[in-house]
């Protein structure tokens, strides 16, 4: 069937996301599931970061209700139900994604069997282009043979996406830790496998049982960071305070209130794991009041705070950490760009930073996000974009400074 035209409505002109997966051949396999309702807007969302997407589909995924019609929709190619002359098991993909897998299918493709053009085709798949998604009854999840099934596979090098655990039952991966993890599998980054630890969001201190002082801070620039590290196959984990955001499931990470807190689980976590770069992106409160009250403070009176310095965390962990590669934040208002540039280098010879990223907080606004970026031979370079886009800009600062250091 040709699909070189546009079809009627506005649902066949899909939105570009990212160019992540351009040029990358994805197959995406449905087996019987109920689950599988979920593989026509997997299929789209990935073709919105460019990938070409190709759907193998069982007779039971067929019985469970997905049409194939609808599968051709999605991804705009032909439906593979069937393997024939063509020999469509010897295609050739970037990555084959089973997308809902089941205990039946997870363990046929453990024992190598190929009795269908789902299970033939990972046959012929090398196991680490394999993304597995499984989706069953927490009964069949905890299975033992499945269990020695997913370790065998997992040791072969086969990725697996872990289910939601919801109602007693072990529900999919949702659509975007899928492709999430879709973009990981597919990434070329020198970063892949390096240990990157990422402070964010605000600290805070308490006045009384319902009062508190803190930064502003949504913790937005740490969470597109930790996604960032994520896609290019880190070892990610973030140190938080009190924000807006949620952290994926699939991103370990560590709450903290105060200053006190999150400089103790830093430290912790640096002696626990090994880590070549930590990332400063925390809006830590710089004082602290010295007295706490047990009771609410009644209001129409007058209040004296009194406030005291609080430890510099990112100035602790350079002193014990020497050759750790630090990523600084500094965060100034309304002050000229060559002063702002000044503090910031001072601030990267302080800390010895590895790179120092500079914001004037006058300038930011909702998602826009301008910077400057100093790297330690004090080169400067500009940014105008988003958060999520100044996350991508880091990391590629950072890849390209570790080259340098390694030369």
């Amino acid at each position: 069937m040709d699909y070189s035209h546009e079809l009627f409505g506005s649902t066949t002109k899909l939105s570009t996301k990212s160019r992540r997966l351009s040029g990358r051949r994805i197959a995406l396999c449905l087996t019987g599931s109920v689950a599988s309702i979920e593989a026509p807007k997997l299929a789209r969302e990935l073709r919105r970061h460019g990938a070409e997407v190709t759907c193998y589909m069982t007779q039971a995924s067929v019985d469970y209700g997905i049409s194939p019609y609808v599968m051709e929709w999605a991804t705009k190619r032909p439906v593979i139900s069937k393997l024939t002359g063509i020999v469509e098991h010897l295609m050739s993909y970037d990555l084959v994604v089973v997308y809902p897998a089941t205990l039946n299918t997870i363990n046929k493709i453990a024992q190598g069997l190929a009795d269908n053009a789902v299970t033939t085709l990972c046959a012929s798949t090398d196991p680490t282009r394999l993304l597995i998604a499984p989706a069953m009854s927490l009964r069949l999840y905890k299975n033992a043979i499945l269990k020695a099934s997913v370790e065998k596979l997992a040791k072969m090098g086969a990725t697996f996406v872990e289910p939601r655990l919801s109602e007693g039952t072990t529900k999919v991966a949702t659509v975007d830790t899928t492709v999430d993890h879709v973009i990981r599998c597919l990434s070329i980054s020198r970063l892949k496998g390096r240990g990157i630890l990422i402070l964010t969001g605000p600290t805070r201190y308490d006045l009384d049982p319902i009062r508190h002082i803190s930064n502003k801070s949504t913790g937005k620039p740490g969470y597109w960071l930790a996604k960032e590290a994520f896609y290019k196959g880190c070892k990610v984990k973030v140190i938080y305070g009190p924000c807006s955001v949620s952290f994926p499931s699939y991103i370990p990470s560590v709450n903290a209130y105060t200053t006190e807190d999150m400089l103790a689980a830093t430290l912790k976590e640096l002696e626990k794991e090994k880590y070549e770069v930590a990332i400063f992106s925390a809006a830590v409160l710089d004082f602290k009041p010295t007295t706490y009250s047990m009771e609410k403070v009644k209001s129409g009176s007058s209040w004296r705070i009194e406030l005291e310095p609080t430890v510099k965390i990112v100035e602790e962990v350079s002193c014990r950490y020497p050759d750790l590669k630090i990523v600084g934040f500094k965060l100034e208002y309304k002050v000229l760009k060559e002063e702002l540039i000044k503090r910031t280098q001072e601030e990267l010879m302080k800390i010895r930073a590895f790179l120092m990223v500079a914001n004037d907080l006058s300038e930011i606004e909702g998602e826009w996000y301008p910077a400057c970026l100093i790297n330690q031979r004090r080169d400067i370079k500009g940014f105008k974009g988003t958060k999520m886009e100044l996350a991508r800009e880091i990391f590629n600062e950072i890849g390209g400074e570790m080259i340098h250091c390694s030369m």
